[in-house]
């Protein structure tokens, strides 16, 4: 399903034209356009959602929806739950989900599908282990939005866990395009018939009274917070140079950044030759390294004793060594 994104997106109301008179959601709810992260607290109504028709007659056909239980149509960040789910569930909702409607744009309201905003916005959690930074090519998930400065680990928050601490209320909860749901929700639906829920993915979630992970509670949502409360903590969180693309009109929030602390503390510098690695790839793989050596004291013996000229040196010789072939770095 697809939605009339230019509802959401503040950019693309400015170039599409279709609703210049429509108040811009994504003003309203701080939607970053680059990572798409929002501040869940703003809402403070429901959120209406406008889908594409799916035929030349204006309407959707019920083929796309009969078994969508939760799932979020492509150009919005708003969830969108099955009426059947909904009428199970609801009544354990509490007073932060917000349910609204979903119509045909130009058209009718989609009985069977209703809108679902959470303004408690559980964070995603995920069991430490060094799997985590398995792929330094894949730098999204450890690095601050450079538009608007948020922690992109917090775009898709599916968590790995629950902190008993951050989940004190058992109401269900919006994550991404799932529901969680606690253990009595979760009999009384009974959620492991097929029969009853055809095509319905059931993962179950552990719960721990204590972090799994090193990073703070509560969670902050902007990477500066998140940084400076690493290091009042006492663990010295390394720097993060970002790479801004010559296509990528450089954000406000490392904008200000450069102004602070200057292009060389900020940027990398994408001029300079690293052997077979391309510069993006070898400065995820030191502050990789510099995570890791904070959590595992293997890492930490192997490294500690080196700066950055020197790590990236034995990386460049490493990985050309090994043909590629071998893990990004041996410990």
């Amino acid at each position: 399903m697809e939605s009339m994104n230019h509802l959401y997106k503040t950019d693309a109301v400015n170039w599409s034209g279709l609703a210049p008179n429509d108040p811009t959601i994504g003003e309203w709810l701080d939607i970053c356009p680059i990572c798409d992260q929002w501040d869940h607290a703003n809402a403070t109504n429901p959120i209406n959602i406008p889908i594409m028709p799916t035929n030349k007659k204006g309407g959707v056909s019920s083929h796309f929806y009969r078994h969508a239980w939760m799932t979020k149509p492509s150009g919005t960040q708003i969830a969108v739950i099955h009426r059947k789910l909904f009428d199970i569930v609801s009544e354990d909702f509490d007073d932060d989900i917000l349910v609204g409607e979903v119509y045909i744009h130009g058209g009718d309201r989609i009985p069977d599908l209703i809108s679902l905003v959470d303004r408690v916005n559980l964070v995603g959690r995920s069991v430490y282990s060094k799997s985590l930074f398995r792929y330094p090519g894949m730098s999204s998930r450890w690095a601050p939005c450079h538009y608007c400065g948020r922690d992109l680990a917090h775009r898709h928050n599916e968590p790995g866990y629950i902190f008993t601490e951050e989940y004190s209320r058992k109401s269900p909860r919006v994550t991404w395009a799932s529901l969680l749901v606690n253990q009595e929700t979760y009999a009384k639906a009974h959620f492991e018939d097929s029969s009853k829920w055809p095509k319905l993915n059931v993962g179950k979630v552990i719960e721990s009274d204590r972090l799994l992970d090193p990073f703070p509670f509560p969670s902050p949502i902007m990477w500066d917070d998140m940084v400076k409360a690493m290091r009042e903590r006492g663990v010295p969180f390394p720097d993060r140079l970002l790479d801004i693309h010559h296509t990528e009109r450089p954000g406000p929030w490392i904008q200000q950044k450069i102004l602070e602390l200057g292009h060389k503390q900020v940027l990398l510098d994408t001029s300079l030759s690293h052997g077979l690695i391309d510069p993006d790839t070898l400065n995820n793989m030191i502050f990789y390294l510099r995570v890791r050596a904070l959590f595992e004291q293997k890492v930490a013996e192997r490294i500690d004793h080196w700066d950055d000229v020197q790590l990236r040196s034995f990386l460049i010789e490493y990985h050309e060594a090994s043909g590629s072939l071998g893990s990004y770095f041996p410990v």
